[in-house]
Parts: structure tokens; sequence; C-alpha cells
């Protein structure tokens, strides 16, 4: 959709690809879920490959280890 290679996306690279007017409820949101180990569920405008911005739902969970400690998220 956004024409990231998957590595550009992990970590913050998701950043980049988020609309400016969005990305600091984005990120915020998302790293509160992650940090209470919820799962969260927004709106907000990512640009598509070819440069268009389109509103998408995002939704993303906690990722756990074997032994239930919180290893990172999944969007």
């Amino acid at each position: 959709f956004t024409g990231q290679r998957r590595a550009d996306a992990l970590g913050a690279g998701w950043h980049a690809v988020v609309h400016p007017d969005d990305a600091p409820r984005a990120i915020r949101e998302f790293a509160a879920a992650m940090a209470a180990g919820a799962q969260a569920g927004m709106e907000y405008r990512l640009r598509r490959a070819d440069g268009v911005w389109r509103w998408c739902l995002s939704t993303s969970a906690p990722r756990r280890a074997a032994d239930g400690r919180l290893v990172g998220g999944v969007g």
C-alpha cells in the first residue's frame, strides 16, 4: 500500500508514511497501547505508494514471548 519495504516499516519506520497532521496522535496512541500491553485501533491518513493520502483503519496488538513478556507490537 505505502510502497515501503518491510525492513523500512519496522520500528518507527512506519511514522514516515503517516500524514504529518495525524502522526503525533497515532504515534502517541500506539505507544500508550503498547505500554499498557493492550490492543489499539485508530484512523489516520497514510501515504500510498503513488503519494496520495488515504484514510485507513489501523489496528495493533501486543506481541508477547512464550513466557508472556511484552516484546513489541504488531500493527
